[in-house]
């Protein structure tokens, strides 16, 4: 592992209002000096903490041998609970809202690598009005957004995401209905199935998380390359976020490539998808196309990006 895994949000994207993001713009927290968020930050975030307080599967518990309070959860659910519950005025303030009955959580689709989101429902059995809150990967919580029929509002997100996965943020987007008539039971585990609308999701906002490269993993692979090893990076990350580590990094320079080089530099998931072998294992039978295409992949790249764990075997083959 090439990072530190001690994740941290740093940036905090907020929508001003869905409906003329385009005009408005959106507005950007960045946490300060000392790791505290300015005083605008409640107000201005109000939503996007919320959101992130009620969509979230980290916890803050109490360690039973020490009596300490520690955070349980995957590395990047504690970085956006820690930091919208800063935003909200601290841990206990989370936890009273948390445990506000419009806020109690109904149903939950978990997050996994196919949907890439991870989905909540929150109000009171057999009211009439609920919430659900969507987070995941921008490009797939965009598309179930209304704001995605909007190319200017979208061109206004990906030019504020792109900003961030060029300072090497990890990005998650995070968006909310209201849905009325809820059923008496959800059901459901994606788009296909659920029994609930999926659809008109009001963008919120988006969450810039910095993972930092472990200390001396620059060094380490200048050191590498110079006894002549190539060190490739295999990531889950989106490509641009990848290509600004790997620059950091030294896997990647940033000038002198062209051609092969150039264009094989930095492969993602979508371009492995045509091009993994029909068995599970490569064989003398596959196509002159596909021989070629990995030759020059091997050779020229040093950064496989937004890649799932069957990519990995691929990759590895």
């Amino acid at each position: 592992t090439l990072t530190k895994g001690e994740m941290t949000v740093q940036d905090l994207v907020a929508c001003k209002s869905a409906a003329t993001l385009a005009q408005d713009g959106m507005q950007v927290v960045v946490r300060q000096a000392g790791g505290v968020w300015p005083n605008s930050a409640a107000e201005t975030c109000n939503a996007l903490s919320l959101c992130g307080i009620l969509n979230n599967g980290a916890e803050l518990k109490k360690d039973s041998s020490t009596g300490e309070e520690i955070w349980t959860g995957s590395p990047t659910e504690v970085a956006i609970l820690r930091a919208c519950s800063d935003v909200q005025g601290g841990p206990a303030a989370a936890k009273a809202l948390k445990a506000k009955p419009e806020n109690n959580k109904l149903f939950e689709i978990p997050f996994n690598s196919e949907n890439k989101w991870m989905l909540t429902i929150h109000g009171q059995a057999g009211g009439s009005k609920v919430t659900a809150v969507l987070k995941g990967a921008p490009d797939r919580v965009l598309k179930f957004c209304s704001v995605n029929a909007d190319p200017a509002a979208m061109a206004t997100i990906e030019g504020q995401m792109q900003k961030l996965m060029g300072d090497a943020r990890r990005v998650l987007a995070i968006a909310k209905r209201d849905i009325t008539s809820p059923p008496p039971k959800f059901e459901g585990s994606g788009p296909a199935d659920c029994n609930f609308p999926l659809k008109d999701f009001e963008f919120v906002g988006l969450y810039g998380i910095e993972d930092p490269p472990k200390e001396g993993v620059d060094t380490a692979v200048i050191k590498a390359t110079n006894a002549g090893v190539k060190v490739v990076m295999v990531t889950g990350d989106h490509p641009d976020t990848a290509r600004a580590i790997a620059k950091r990094i030294n896997i990647l320079k940033d000038v002198g490539a062209s051609g092969d080089q150039q264009q094989f530099s930095v492969i993602t998931g979508v371009d492995l998808d045509t091009r993994v072998p029909k068995g599970d294992n490569f064989t003398d039978e596959e196509p002159e196309e596909n021989v070629i295409w990995w030759k020059k992949a091997t050779t020229h790249a040093r950064v496989f990006a937004r890649v799932s764990p069957i990519h990995k075997q691929v990759i590895v083959q």
